[in-house]
């Protein structure tokens, strides 16, 4: 297996690299380029076509594998298996490179969010499992809620790395992050998914090789784009929920909460306070957690800081669950944790929403209004 693995790894990071020089050259002709404008911070155009090519490298990557090393039938096997993952996918796919060439409103954007999750739980029965969580003789479950709920876990899983997309490096190395957590279990567990998983992984670090701020004064040479930053939110959810599901379990729900916590608790807590102020959740706006930590920090260092604080995370609570911590202490932890986010970052956050560009046009229009 350790040949299938190396194969499958240095064939996703070769095609993945390749194909972002090949996709760069083309990107002006095809329209994916992102100018700097607006509330962007990067100053020069950037091509948006790294999750097209992380998407190549997967792909090219695990079928070169599957035929050299004659698991062709396993692929096929898996593949049907995940059909809704693959429908959804490319619904998300194809609205992210539509939105990065003309962007597309915010509510609409949700709705085919919603529609991809939906299609992916509904078809191949891919819910949140048990979350082994009793008091008692009284066992936690979901019941006949399980599949809203699990639609609404990936649609924030989804949503919140698209909207941590915002700066180099950091919606791809949250990614690399969970997918580094999630190949190490299932290798540790030989269990069948783990040449996907490492191809995923592989296609992300050669990314990054062109996105992370390795060096100071080093600008991004592609960005993942809409369509990359959906993909990689549809796919780390998708993955998260069907590992920690019952019969072929890797690690438990409550583990894998905190594969993502920066972004969902980020997103979350923005959707609540943007609704509770101005009525106004999906408003573009400075007001992100790497906003915040940029008015003290370069964004080089917030990528950093970010990237390393959810690889501390998500490896801990792997750690956590491989030691037997129990799994209502860890789900405690992640709720204490997420309340302790939203004091720590109340403050800062009203400080950046009342200085942004909604806040100054809500008041434009009570104040025109009041005339």
């Amino acid at each position: 297996m350790i040949a299938l693995y190396a194969l499958v790894f240095t064939g996703g990071f070769t095609i993945t690299a390749a194909g972002i020089w090949a996709l760069c050259s083309l990107a002006p002709y095809l329209g994916l380029v992102d100018a700097p404008e607006g509330r962007k911070t990067h100053t020069r155009s950037t091509p948006v076509v790294g999750g097209l090519a992380i998407l190549l490298g997967t792909t090219l990557a695990m079928l070169a594998a599957t035929v050299l090393k004659d698991h062709t039938a396993a692929l096929v096997s898996v593949a049907l298996q995940h059909l809704g993952y693959f429908v959804g996918a490319a619904l998300l796919i194809i609205i992210g490179a539509v939105d990065d060439r003309k962007p597309i409103p915010a509510r609409y954007k949700l709705v085919i969010q919603l529609a991809a999750c939906a299609i992916a739980v509904i078809a191949d029965h891919t819910v949140v499992g048990d979350v082994d969580v009793n008091f008692g003789s009284f066992k936690l479950s979901l019941g006949p809620m399980v599949i809203p709920f699990t639609i609404l876990v990936m649609v924030t899983i989804t949503n919140a790395i698209n909207m941590i997309d915002g700066i180099d490096g950091l919606a791809g190395g949250v990614t690399f992050v969970g997918f580094l957590i999630m190949a190490k279990a299932l290798m540790t567990a030989g269990f069948p998914t783990a040449p996907y998983v490492i191809a995923l992984l592989s296609a992300v670090a050669a990314f990054l090789v062109f996105n992370f701020p390795l060096l100071t004064n080093r600008p991004a040479k592609v960005f993942l784009g809409d369509s990359g930053s959906l993909i990689c939110g549809f796919t780390l959810a998708d993955l998260a929920i069907d590992l920690s599901s019952m019969p072929n379990r890797v690690f438990k729900p409550s583990t894998a909460l905190w594969f993502f916590f920066i972004p969902v608790a980020d997103t979350t807590w923005l959707y609540i306070r943007r609704t509770w102020v101005a009525r106004a959740p999906y408003a573009a706006g400075r007001d992100h957690i790497h906003h915040l930590l940029m008015e003290r920090y370069s964004a080089r260092a917030v990528a950093w800081i970010l990237v390393i604080a959810s690889g501390l995370m998500a490896g801990g609570a792997y750690l956590a669950e491989r030691r037997h911590v129990l799994s209502v202490v860890m789900i405690g932890l992640w709720i204490l944790a997420f309340l302790v986010y939203g004091a720590l970052t109340w403050r800062p956050w009203a400080r950046a929403w009342k200085n942004g560009p909604v806040h100054r046009e809500i008041m434009a229009r009570k104040a025109a209004s009041d005339a």
